[in-house]
């Protein structure tokens, strides 16, 4: 794989070499062409409040045969860009949802004068009420700029109803386990983030808050797996960033949403936005209650010196979550310059887990010998409070500006667990008269501030200047207390060698510089990030303390080169990090499962990640295509290890490999061939290469994987959409096994009704119950082979409203006026 990896790259440096030549040598008119040097740039903004539009369509109309030329879209900022346009006269039309749309006329782009900068347009905002809102263009399914691709999941069908994780699992480039656990181009060393916040996405909450987020306040999904050295360095993979949605409409107007699936599965959603001149203000409300069934099979072969032995274990039981989301906050505008915004988010949720584990002991000859049963009864209590306050400065020089950012996250939850067990005969006749009784309760307050100031001066047209400063503090207190009971002292006895408390606390304080700019049709960033790392971890019940700081730079450096025929070159690398995670680190034994321990590693060192990426993207008229190879070295790389003791109880802790390498090559196209139909497709080839020598050959692995996605999206009569969708992960090679392969398909059917505000719909998710995980693991003194099923095939039936009245404030004004307006004026 590694000489085709090469040869794709030396291909695709040809091709920037051969485009750079025909460029310098195509003549003035060539083939009776018009040269495609013209190029035409601004910002458009709202005309009464001086705020930014993003996602305004920009349209270049041929003035000759008065058709479409090109256009794009307004990007956060409300900066648009079109180049490669071929000289001529045009005209330019300016449109978004709820304004007056604006053609600019004798647009004239020469060989001596191609480019044109029409500066600041002002957009006059039109919308009498929410029925009339009359959508001129809808926003791309996908983008690609320097750093990040950019997904637009509103209308994703199979998520209608659901939460965020529900939409990821559709999104390119990421995979969502059973337990909703987010990986990127198959690693789970990514980080998450909500509105570029961290949000309390850390840890072992990471998945349950995820799980409460609706998949309605979700504008869209931003991928970056090279960041630059401006974001945090976190993350083997990369980082993905959640943007909630945040209506850019004045007046009042708000979405009510509720779903319901087979087997005890309820949610609703309502959110609310009003905004006039100088507020902004936004609240959404969110319950979730879900339950599903699992089981989970395990067949384990002990090989001892002398003999053979076998344990065979099948769990049973279901889990459930009930769950309250809270989000709101406002954006003030003091004026057209300065903005301060404040958020606020609250979840409270409950989660429980009733199942039974049978284990069965048999003989070498498999023989049963034995029997226990053991019945567990987890539950946990938690909430989660985030607040953050941001002040945003914008300067007269265009694109300059100043950011400061305040925030504080705090996650508490309270676990109780209660667990029975018996032995038993093979004849089903109890061993002892007395059973195993232990209750457990695990108390967890983690904290976060995060203090941020950004400052961007644009130099000139293409140039800009970032620097910035952040300070990152977590603080982690854990307790454990577990108690057995005692059949002679007639009580509960403290368990000594479980119970522990600790205390972790991590300092991250880092200051970062990028320089942006373009050469002809070369765009290139340039970063350097430095941070200083301190880290206690206080073990209390054993007096132990383990620290660890450290002091590392992150360079960055991303290029993109424009080519003929919408055609773009990328290259980019980035140095990166993968701290270890208090779970991973945390050397007290988690017993909850006697016979399959699991004990973490004080003594681990960060990961450390050199990352090479290089990608191509073709655009038709109706199709894009984007491909990309990338490479990444990892130093000190981190891995479960599992060992098996002569009682056949196994226990998983953390180590760290010499090295590893993983490299691969990943495809996304996105085709819409006729109005009707659209398609997207994702592919992801990686190999995996793990150096484990410094603890055992045997850990040495090298590991083919693939993942594949297709989505197709058909428009039907009667306002009606059909989305099908289907997922599917190779095996994959493990240090110590292999972890089967796994595919799913789902569908959702959606039809608009009441006068298009109300939109009713059925979703089907795994149709043909197939996701499953399986694996296969080995040693030199076991196997075992484990099955994990999970209920899945669900039926899903959704409905949404939209309500509201939106008002033009400019016309309000115009009312209030004299009499002596004219009828012109009070009609526009």
């Amino acid at each position: 794989m590694t000489k085709y990896i090469l040869t794709i790259l030396i291909y695709l440096v040809s091709v920037i070499f051969v485009n750079s030549q025909n460029e310098q040598v195509k003549g003035r008119y060539s083939n009776g062409e018009r040269p495609k040097i013209g190029k035409i740039s601004g910002r458009v903004i709202d005309k009464s409040q001086k705020t930014a539009i993003e996602y305004a369509s920009i349209v270049l109309i041929s003035a000759r045969t008065g058709k479409a030329v090109t256009g794009g879209v307004t990007s956060e900022k409300g900066y648009f860009s079109l180049s490669e346009i071929p000289v001529g006269m045009y005209k330019v039309k300016i449109s978004f949802i709820g304004y007056t749309e604006m053609i600019i006329d004798s647009v004239k782009l020469t060989p001596r004068t191609p480019e044109k900068q029409f500066g600041t347009l002002k957009l006059k905002s039109n919308v009498q009420g929410l029925g009339e809102v009359k959508i001129e263009g809808e926003k791309a399914l996908f983008q690609n700029t320097l750093e990040k691709k950019v997904f637009n999941v509103e209308k994703d069908l199979t998520s209608e109803g659901g939460n965020v994780v529900e939409i990821l699992e559709n999104v390119p480039s990421i995979d969502v386990d059973m337990d909703g656990n987010v990986s990127l181009r198959g690693s789970q060393n990514v980080t998450i983030l909500i509105d570029g916040k961290p949000s309390g996405l850390s840890g072992e909450n990471r998945a349950d808050i995820l799980e409460q987020i609706p998949a309605s306040s979700i504008e869209s999904i931003e991928v970056i797996t090279n960041p630059s050295a401006k974001y945090n360095p976190e993350g083997m993979s990369g980082i993905i960033n959640i943007r909630l949605k945040k209506n850019k409409l004045r007046g009042t107007n708000g979405t009510v949403r509720l779903n319901a699936g087979t087997g005890d599965k309820y949610n609703g959603s309502l959110g609310i936005n009003h905004r006039n001149g100088k507020f902004n203000i936004f609240a959404n409300y969110s319950y979730r209650y879900n339950k599903r069934g699992f089981t989970r099979t395990s067949t384990l072969k002990q090989l001892y010196t002398d003999s053979v032995s076998y344990l065979n274990q099948l769990s049973d039981g279901y889990r459930g979550s009930y769950s309250h989301m809270l989000n709101g906050g406002f954006d003030y505008y003091i004026n057209d310059k300065n903005t301060i915004s404040f958020s606020a988010m609250y979840n409270d949720s409950e989660r429980w887990r009733l199942y039974d584990i049978d284990y069965d002991y048999l003989d070498d000859t498999e023989i049963l010998t034995k029997k226990v049963l053991r019945n567990n009864d987890n539950g946990r209590v938690g909430n989660n409070f985030n607040y953050s306050l941001d002040y945003r400065k914008e300067f007269e020089k265009p694109n300059t500006e100043l950011n400061i950012n305040g925030a504080y996250t705090n996650s508490i939850s309270e676990k109780n667990g209660t667990y029975l067990e018996n032995e038993y005969t093979a004849l089903d006749s109890l061993l002892t008269p007395d059973y195993f009784y232990q209750k457990d309760n695990i108390y967890n307050n983690s904290q976060e501030y995060i203090t941020s100031i950004d400052y961007v001066n644009a130099l000139s047209k293409d140039s800009r200047f970032e620097i910035g400063y952040k300070t990152n503090i977590r603080l982690t207190d854990n307790e454990l207390f577990s108690e057995t009971f005692d059949y002679i002292l007639d009580n509960f006895a403290p368990d000594t060698l479980m119970n522990n408390t600790y205390n972790y606390e991590e300092q991250i304080h880092a200051a970062y510089a990028t320089y942006t700019n373009k050469f002809k049709k070369l765009s290139y960033t340039a970063g350097l990030r430095a941070e200083q790392v301190y880290t206690e971890f206080d073990l209390i019940t054993t007096k132990e303390i383990y620290t660890n700081d450290y002091f590392q730079l992150y360079p960055s450096l991303h290029l993109s080169q424009e080519l003929s025929n919408k055609q773009t070159v990328q290259l980019s690398y980035s140095r990166r990090v993968n701290r270890p995670s208090i779970r991973s680190l945390n050397p007290f034994v988690n017993f909850q499962d006697p016979l399959n321990l699991r004990v973490g590693n004080p003594k681990l060192n960060p990961e450390y990640i050199n990352s090479i990426e290089l990608g191509y993207e073709k655009k038709w008229e109706k199709t894009t295509i984007l491909s990309s190879i990338y490479y990444k070295q990892i130093n000190n790389m981190v891995q479960r290890v599992k060992t098996l003791d002569d009682n056949g109880i196994s226990t998983v802790t953390y180590e760290n490999l010499s090295s590893g390498t993983s490299y691969g090559v990943e495809f996304i196209a996105v085709v819409n061939p006729v109005k009707w139909q659209s398609f997207n497709a994702n592919f992801n080839m990686y190999q995996t290469v793990l150096d484990g020598s410094n603890l055992d050959a045997d850990l040495n692995s090298n590991s083919l994987g693939w993942n594949a996605k297709f989505i197709s999206n058909t428009k039907l009569p009667q306002k009606t959409n059909l989305q099908v969708s289907f997922r599917y992960r190779s095996p994959r090679e493990t240090t110590q096994g292999t972890i089967l392969a796994m595919y799913n398909v789902d569908a959702a059917l959606n039809k608009k009704i009441l006068k298009n505000k109300g939109t009713i719909g059925v979703k089907v998710s795994d149709i043909f119950n197939t996701r499953k995980f399986a694996m296969e693991l080995y040693d030199t003194n076991f196997e075992q082979n484990f099955e994990y099923n999970f209920e899945s095939r669900i039926f899903y039936l959704t409905f949404s409203y939209r309500f509201g009245k939106m008002m033009d404030m400019d016309k309000k004004k115009r009312k209030r006026s004299d009499n002596r307006d004219s009828d012109d004026d009070m009609g526009m």
